[in-house]
């Protein structure tokens, strides 16, 4: 869902960009290993995209974790959005793209991927320091941190 506007100044284009999605996990050996997807583009992040119409956030978020990975069987921390990311970069002839993405934490016990070979080309199971070997966006690192902190404090809620 976009929408675009004129800036202040009339010269430069603004799109406004929304997309939703899940960060996945997994307990291996009592180490949180996180789900990172490697778009065509060549970056490595976590399964996110555009709502389609009359689809809620987390309708949207489950559907693009099916699309881009297979997985589906997850069990959620909290049905509400936990981490909400925000970054401008410039897009194509030169409009600027103000980026709003929206994330779910979830468990899964399933280690089967199956990635699409079109907007998805590799996957992998990472403790947040290996995922740093293939985290380059620093907002993407910044999420990371954040939801091993949750999942973290979430897990030590549980076993309390």
């Amino acid at each position: 869902m976009s929408s675009k506007k004129e800036n202040t100044n009339g010269k430069r284009k603004t799109v406004k960009d929304k997309s939703i999605g899940i960060i996945i996990y997994r307990f291996i050996d009592e180490e949180i290993k996180f789900l990172l997807i490697q778009h065509s583009a060549g970056h490595w992040a976590f399964p996110k995209g555009h709502p389609d119409k009359n689809e809620t956030k987390l309708q949207t978020a489950k559907r693009e974790l099916l699309e881009e990975t297979g997985v589906e069987d997850v069990t959620l921390l909290s049905e509400k959005i936990l981490l909400e990311d925000r970054y401008r970069f410039t897009g194509n002839k030169g409009v600027l793209i103000d980026k709003r993405v929206y994330y779910f934490i979830a468990k899964t016990d399933n280690d089967k991927v199956k990635i699409d070979n079109d907007e998805i080309t590799d996957y992998k199971w990472c403790t947040i320091k290996e995922s740093m070997e293939y985290l380059f966006h620093k907002e993407t690192i910044n999420l990371i941190n954040k939801a091993y902190k949750i999942i973290y404090d979430y897990k030590n809620e549980k076993t309390v």
